[in-house]
């Protein structure tokens, strides 16, 4: 019995070895092929409500790739699902410009120019996009290959939203976004991620913007005594907005 479990451990210890061989072997071989590109996101969106007149406006759509930085830029290529259920945006309302990977990077950026047709006023247009194949990636994991675009000239809520809701006010509104808007000049609230120019709101910043949303309230509530500013739409329409700040 003695001779067995001997016998056993010998065995187990001389595998050692390549097992460690292995697993460092799978680890350079992930990287061995060629580099991927994905979308951070899976859906990014823009308004014109704080630009109602622009003709356009450049949708910069944050991208990372699955393996290495390189000493060069790298191009990114994409292009649209035309024929997807979720694109019903016409060929003269976007524009794909141009897609890099700058040089010591692991993200990179996608833009896109979108326009603000007289129809976005009462419409959305979307629009699906995949990453296809470029001399420098391969398309990444496929949840993260393709990215839905929405943009409208209507008030829609800000993907930022939940960051929004710890500074200005809980419970979300278009009034309440529209007092952010008239107060701090701002669509998105880019705290807990980045923005397209890969700056955040600290949390100091963040507590001015929203002392002035509520400045602004609590003014609104003064020029008009026994008619607060209210919820208009959503589960709450109809009761006063409290700010937090």
């Amino acid at each position: 019995m003695k001779m067995k479990i001997k016998i056993i451990v010998i065995f187990f210890l001389s595998m050692l070895p390549f097992c460690f061989y292995s697993c460092e072997y799978d680890e350079m071989d992930e990287f061995a092929g060629e580099d991927a590109i994905a979308f951070v996101n899976t859906k990014e969106q823009l308004s014109f409500i704080a630009n109602p007149d622009a003709e356009k406006e450049t949708m910069i759509i944050p991208m990372r790739i699955i393996g290495l930085a390189k000493d060069y830029d790298r191009v990114i290529n994409v292009e649209a699902i035309k024929d997807h259920a979720q694109t019903n945006a016409p060929d003269s309302h976007y524009k794909i410009l141009h897609g890099t990977v700058k040089a010591g990077e692991y993200e990179g950026k996608l833009h896109v120019d979108v326009y603000n047709a007289p129809n976005l006023k009462e419409h959305v247009d979307s629009l699906r996009l995949r990453v296809i194949p470029s001399k420098d990636f391969q398309p990444g994991n496929k949840e993260n290959s393709e990215v839905l675009l929405i943009w409208t000239a209507k008030l829609v809520q800000p993907s930022t939203w939940n960051a929004m809701r710890f500074f200005f006010c809980a419970r979300y509104s278009s009034n309440v976004y529209r007092a952010i808007i008239a107060s701090c000049g701002i669509t998105e609230f880019w705290y807990y991620l980045a923005g397209p120019d890969g700056t955040r709101v600290s949390e100091a910043e963040g507590h001015v913007l929203a002392r002035k949303f509520g400045n602004w309230v609590r003014a609104y509530n003064a020029a008009h005594p026994g008619e607060p500013y209210r919820h208009d739409d959503g589960q709450y329409a109809g009761e006063e907005i409290i700010p937090i700040h």
